[in-house]
C-alpha cells in the first residue's frame, strides 16, 4: 500500500510532463544526425567531425526513456493505473507506419541501385522481416562489425 501513495504522490509531481516539448523532439533529431553523419564518416580538413556520432544512439534511447516513462505516469496520474497493451498498442500505431514507409523506401531503392537486386533482396529478406516484428535486435553482434554495414535495416 505504501508503494502505491508514493507513486501516486510521485505522479501529481510531475503532471507538467503533460504539455509537449518541441526541444525534445529537437534533441532526439540531433541524435539522428549524428548517427547520420557518423554513417556517412564526413571528413572536414582532415578531421572526423562525427567519429563518436554513434554516441547520438545512446542520446537517443535516454530521450525517448524520458519520453515512455513520462507517458506512464500520466497514464497512471489520469487513469490509476497503467494499462500495458493500451500502452503498446499506442506504440505499434505510431511506429509501423514509418517503419513500412521506411522499408518500401528501402525496397525502391534496391530496385532501382543493385542490378543483382533478387539477391540483394533475398540476402537482407530475414533483416526485413525480423525489422517488421521488432526482433532486428536479435542479429545484432557488435555495433562496430564491419560487417552490420551490408544491413541496411540495422537500425530498425
Amino acid at each position: 500500500m505504501r508503494k502505491n501513495l508514493y507513486v501516486k504522490d510521485f505522479s501529481k509531481k510531475f503532471t507538467s510532463i503533460k504539455k509537449y516539448r518541441p526541444e525534445i523532439d529537437g534533441l532526439r533529431a540531433l541524435a539522428v544526425i549524428f548517427v547520420i553523419f557518423y554513417h556517412c564518416k564526413l571528413i572536414v580538413f582532415g578531421f572526423e567531425p562525427f567519429k563518436g556520432g554513434f554516441v547520438g544512439v545512446d542520446i537517443f534511447f535516454v530521450i525517448s526513456g524520458y519520453l515512455i516513462t513520462s507517458i506512464l505516469i500520466n497514464d497512471y496520474s489520469s487513469q490509476g493505473k497503467i494499462n500495458i497493451l493500451d500502452f503498446i498498442e499506442r506504440r505499434i500505431r505510431r511506429i509501423v507506419p514509418a517503419l513500412i514507409f521506411f522499408i518500401l523506401i528501402v525496397f525502391l531503392l534496391i530496385l532501382l541501385l543493385f542490378k543483382d537486386y533478387q539477391k540483394f533482396f533475398f540476402l537482407n529478406l530475414d533483416n526485413i522481416i525480423k525489422s517488421i516484428f521488432f526482433t532486428s535486435n536479435e542479429i545484432l553482434s557488435d555495433y562496430f562489425d564491419p560487417g552490420r554495414e551490408a544491413n541496411l535495416f540495422y537500425h530498425t
